[in-house]
């Protein structure tokens, strides 16, 4: 359903130039360079790390049921394309795709929901002075944090659960109805207990992926809504303040080439100095490229070489690098496409819908 029809959407941006394969590491986050940089170069971005239990197993099933009933065609092994129908079934109805910020705040959703969770619940329970109740997680960090706002807030409960009500009835008068229903459905309060993943697949006829994947989805607005309007959800706010959103944190490897390229090293240097193989640092560069927006690439490849390569993309109509190199006469290299797809996929080249002006 919600699910499936994600699934469709990017098979249909990625136009069969990556496997199947590749958007199983898209939903669930592959630390890769490569998937990073296709989530941004496909537009897909929106969708990264938002199901990172989905299990491969379950994918492959989806993707035989999806290529069985004809909404994907087989093009090459694992490569599909979206087919008529399966386009038409996405656009039926395109909100259940919207709403996703999955490259910017997948790796906040757990430890957001896990505060917050325990938080509604703690305040719910103790203002009515009941300290005995099953917490809704057992995880430490988070038990830790409530306690430390529990402190704070213990002598003014009911502001702070008045405020705290307030600040989730905006939030969820933002969401569709089905989305709002299930996260209230997922709250703990005083002397009940939300209900489990399996009782909200039951009650609303969803599988597990699609639950967790509305939940996320949640979350994700949820998070953006806070980001964007501080001054409207202080106490969520609040919830996140000392957690580090580090999609954008490089590897630690590529991190000691970074220190190296700012001292000024060039990349010959930094490849006797790390004792590490040319293409190992060019991987870095690349990977720093992705990852900060700032980055000077026009010191790797120069402006005129990124118009032939961009002009070469448009002819070629792909981002595939053989055969973009194809295009290219020999003095054009791997790592100069690479950086250069870069620069396209995080918005600082000329375009960003496929390859056109």
């Amino acid at each position: 359903m919600f699910l499936e029809r994600i699934i469709l959407y990017c098979f249909e941006k990625i136009q069969a130039e990556r496997s199947a394969s590749s958007i199983y590491y898209l939903l669930t986050a592959k630390k890769s360079i490569q998937t990073v940089q296709d989530a941004y170069l496909y537009r897909i971005d929106s969708f990264y790390g938002i199901l990172p239990s989905l299990s491969k197993e379950t994918y492959d099933k989806k993707i035989v049921h999806l290529h069985r009933h004809h909404y994907l065609t087989q093009m090459d092994n694992s490569y599909f394309e979206t087919t008529t129908k399966g386009k038409e079934f996405v656009d039926m109805q395109p909100a259940q795709i919207e709403g996703f910020h999955g490259i910017e705040y997948h790796q906040l959703v757990q430890p957001f929901t896990d505060r917050l969770l325990l938080l509604i619940q703690t305040i719910a329970n103790t203002y009515q002075r009941n300290y005995n109740f099953i917490p809704t997680t057992d995880k430490w960090i988070a038990e830790s944090f409530v306690k430390r706002k529990f402190h704070l807030y213990k002598d003014h409960l009911d502001i702070i659960q008045t405020r705290l009500y307030q600040e989730l009835h905006q939030q969820l008068l933002l969401l569709g109805d089905t989305e709002a229903s299930i996260f209230v459905d997922r709250l703990s309060g005083y002397n009940y207990y939300g209900l489990s993943m399996e009782q909200l697949s039951q009650k609303y006829k969803l599988d597990h992926e699609n639950i967790e994947l509305l939940l996320s989805k949640v979350i994700m607005q949820f998070l953006y809504n806070i980001h964007t309007k501080l001054d409207k959800y202080p106490i969520m706010q609040s919830i996140i303040e000392d957690l580090r959103d580090d999609h954008t944190t490089l590897s630690s490897s590529a991190a000691k080439t970074y220190t190296l390229l700012k001292k000024g090293h060039q990349i010959n240097d930094i490849v006797r100095i790390r004792n590490l193989k040319i293409n190992t640092i060019q991987d870095h560069i690349v990977e720093i490229a992705i990852r900060d927006h700032h980055f000077p690439i026009y010191n790797f490849v120069s402006k005129e070489t990124v118009e032939i390569i961009f002009q070469a993309m448009k002819r070629s109509n792909t981002f595939r690098l053989r055969e973009i190199k194809q295009c290219l006469d020999t003095n054009v290299s791997y790592f100069e496409i690479r950086l250069t797809l870069a620069l396209i996929g995080t918005s600082r080249g000329a375009t960003n819908d496929r390859v056109q002006i």
